[in-house]
């Protein structure tokens, strides 16, 4: 794993508060999130012409908006991942809850590669500081099931996560008005036993916000 930007280096050195974290994940995102969205601008200017001369095109407004709320958050949510896991954080802090959205992002999907051994000069020292194996870490998280209808997306976290570490949600009014449905249509496909679809549903949220049955 590549060495951390100076402004993450205390990441890295494994000295950061919950509080640290949170800013660092917030101060990540920004210049990705400002370049996803100027450049595909910045790109329709100067390919408008005539009375749109100096307006962004249609198109170009559309690939911002994919490049960020389709592409670029889930990136970043996985990113976040990344760097609390190899970090430690968990190790320092076992009892942490972390619940990702959009379905814990890229990690179910690419499970095989962030298994795979880092191919970097500094692994031995990387992994001399953790418990356990990078993917394990992975696995502490929770994710909701926002995924606006996909029920393969779904299906793959769940089976990632594991029934007791997913939360019901869909990322509403995001989605249109067959989201909610979609959703629920999506987790009953699983065909999970009556158990691990109501903890889903409602009863992971209760254990972990300690809300009475």
């Amino acid at each position: 794993m590549a060495k951390s930007e100076p402004g993450y280096e205390r990441l890295g050195a494994k000295v950061l508060s919950l509080p640290d974290v949170v800013a660092q994940s917030v101060g990540f995102m920004g210049p990705v999130f400002s370049s996803a969205f100027v450049i595909p601008l910045v790109v329709g200017v100067i390919s408008a012409s005539g009375k749109g001369g100096g307006v962004a095109s249609p198109l170009s407004v559309l690939i911002a908006a994919v490049g960020v709320f389709a592409l670029g958050w889930p990136y970043e949510t996985s990113v976040c991942m990344a760097r609390l896991v190899y970090s430690g954080f968990f190790d320092r802090h076992p009892g942490l809850t972390v619940i990702t959205h959009h379905a814990g992002a890229m990690v179910p999907h690419f499970a095989g590669r962030l298994a795979s051994p880092l191919e970097d000069p500094d692994r031995a020292a990387i992994m001399s500081g953790l418990e356990a194996e990078p993917i394990d870490y992975f696995r502490r998280f929770f994710a909701d099931t926002a995924m606006f209808g996909a029920g393969h997306a779904v299906r793959c976290a769940v089976e990632f996560f594991g029934t007791g570490h997913v939360l019901f949600g869909t990322d509403m009014p995001l989605g249109g008005p067959t989201v909610v449905g979609a959703t629920i249509a999506n987790i009953e496909a699983l065909g999970l036993p009556e158990a691990d679809a109501a903890a889903i549903f409602a009863g992971n949220a209760r254990t972990l916000l300690r809300l009475p049955a």
